[in-house]
């Protein structure tokens, strides 16, 4: 697992997020981010985008297809 701190991975997560789905998509969706979802959100982008998305066993290109 990424050793670095939450934010970090919070802040890596999005980026390949962005990459991944672009921007526009991405921008658009954490607008509607409110109190309910707020928790799930950083969840998603800390774990699946940053951590399982870039993590040893899953390659993005091969992810993608």
């Amino acid at each position: 697992m990424d050793k670095r701190d939450h934010k970090q991975r919070y802040d890596a997560g999005l980026k390949t997020r962005r990459d991944v789905l672009g921007a526009e998509w991405v921008d658009k969706s954490m607008a509607g981010v409110d109190d309910f979802n707020r928790e799930f959100t950083e969840l998603l982008n800390t774990y699946c985008w940053n951590d399982v998305w870039t993590g040893p066993g899953c390659r993005a290109r091969r992810a993608r297809c």
